[in-house]
C-alpha cells in the first residue's frame, strides 16, 4: 500500500530550501520509517540525533531506506525551522496535510516521538522503531529488512 500516492513530498536540500520530490522515485522498493515528531517535544529533540545517525549510515551504505517526517508541530514555521536545524534530508509532507492526521489516526499516535517502520509494500514491520533505534542503532535495519522479506542488495 502506498500511503503517499498522489501526495506532494518535499526534501530539505543542502541550502536548507525545500525541493519537491517524486514519491515513486524516492520511496519505491525501500523500507520506510514514518517519524511522527515535533520541535517542541524534548523527547523528540533527544531521539532525532540517533535517528539521523542511523539514517546517514544507511544512506552512505546505499541501503534501501527513507524517513518521512510527519510534523506534529504547532505551525509551519516551527516545522521548517526544526528540519533546517536538523540538517538532514528527510522527506516530509506539507504542514497540515490531511494525510498526517490520517496516519496519526491509523497508527494510533497519541504521543511523540513515534517511529513506525513499513516494508516496501506498506506493511507494518514494527511500531517500536524508536526503541529499536535507541537500543540497537543501525543494526536494527537488518531485522527490518529480514521482516520485510527483502534480500541482500
Amino acid at each position: 500500500m502506498n500511503y503517499f500516492e498522489g501526495k506532494t513530498l518535499f526534501r530539505m536540500n543542502d541550502d536548507e530550501e525545500s525541493d519537491l520530490v517524486n514519491h515513486n522515485e524516492v520511496l519505491g522498493g525501500k523500507i520506510l520509517a514514518l517519524y511522527f515528531s515535533a520541535s517542541w517535544s524534548p523527547p523528540c529533540c533527544e531521539f532525532s540525533p540517533p535517528l539521523i545517525a542511523v539514517y546517514q549510515e544507511l544512506i552512505e551504505r546505499k541501503m534501501p531506506f527513507e524517513v518521512v517526517y510527519l510534523s506534529c508541530d504547532k505551525n509551519k514555521g516551527e516545522m521548517i525551522s526544526y528540519l533546517q536545524e536538523l540538517h538532514v534530508p528527510w522527506l516530509y509532507l506539507p504542514f497540515g496535510d490531511k494525510l498526517i492526521s490520517d496516519l496519526k489516526e491509523k497508527f494510533n499516535i497519541i504521543a511523540v516521538p513515534k517511529l513506525i517502520v513499513l516494508s516496501p509494500s506498506g506493511e507494518v514491520i514494527t511500531d517500536m522503531g524508536r526503541r529499536e533505534v535507541q537500543d540497537r542503532g543501525v543494526v536494527c535495519f537488518n531485522s527490518w529488512k529480514q521482516a520485510s522479506g527483502m534480500t541482500d542488495r
